[in-house]
């Protein structure tokens, strides 16, 4: 007899109580396995979203001020700086993808420059090995509307995912972007790069640990961390998305500090 067979012969409640647990297993993990997916439910779609509309919320202590989801700049943006969301899924899958949509919107305004934080989400529909999927995007997007000098659009991703051939853009060679290249992954639609300005270089440098994944080579990678953060410049504006459908305190606070070096150095 084994120790634990002793100590249930002295305890028979016990065993009967395993046993019956044993008896009922399938039924006990169906109903984990049910709670479990209720919680996601509620999490993705009622819990972090007031979560994040309560630290947005936050922005008015910063100078920002509601802004209507309608508002036709706000809109404007949305469609011409949201960056491309690279990792998300290959091109290749997806069969129908919902527009942006804005909950919830900051902004702050002065003579040549227009900023928006806004929250939003979107659904995809897409089909990878040959079973339907719906996914719901949902997260944070940043926007400043001024006059850049931009030639073509650059977009600036800081992970290990390949773009997807579909999107129309072409990797930046590594002696463009220099240092910059240990950090970060360039594209645009000719694969070439108008020189930046040492300005830019550096706070984007400065931005890196926040932002890439690849800074973990480097030892610097930030706490908080903004999870596949991807930046768009164009001549109109720029603007960053990162994706995280759930912000904290502290990850607004990194949010801001990013986009205040990042707009510091276009000036």
């Amino acid at each position: 007899m084994t120790p634990l067979d002793r100590i249930l012969s002295q305890y028979p409640a016990i065993k009967e109580i395993l046993f019956r647990l044993n008896d009922n297993l399938p039924f006990i993990f169906s109903v984990f396995f049910i709670l479990f997916i209720l919680f996601v439910f509620y999490w993705t779609f009622f819990r972090a979203p007031r979560k994040a509309a309560r630290i947005l919320r936050s922005l008015e202590r910063k100078g920002y001020s509601p802004v209507r989801p309608d508002d036709p700049q706000l809109k404007d943006a949305l469609e011409r700086l949201t960056p491309i969301m690279f990792h998300t899924y290959k091109l290749s899958t997806v069969r129908e993808t919902s527009p942006w949509r804005v909950k919830l919107a900051y902004g702050q305004h002065n003579s040549w420059t227009n900023r928006f934080f806004a929250l939003i989400n979107r659904s995809v529909f897409r089909t990878p090995h040959s079973k339907r999927k719906w996914e719901h995007q949902f997260t944070i997007v940043f926007f400043e509307i001024r006059p850049l000098p931009f030639s073509q659009e650059v977009h600036i991703a800081g992970d290990r995912y390949k773009l997807d051939p579909g999107y129309g853009l072409h990797a930046v060679g590594k002696d463009a972007i220099g240092l910059l290249s240990s950090r970060f992954v360039f594209y645009t639609q000719d694969g070439k790069l108008d020189p930046l300005s040492p300005l830019l270089q550096d706070a984007l440098i400065a931005c890196a640990p926040f932002l890439s994944i690849r800074a973990i080579k480097k030892g610097d990678l930030k706490d908080p961390f903004l999870f596949y953060a991807r930046i768009r410049f164009t001549s109109e504006g720029w603007g960053l998305i990162s994706n995280e459908y759930v912000y904290n305190q502290k990850k607004m606070s990194a949010l801001l500090e990013v986009v205040d070096r990042i707009s510091l150095s276009l000036e």
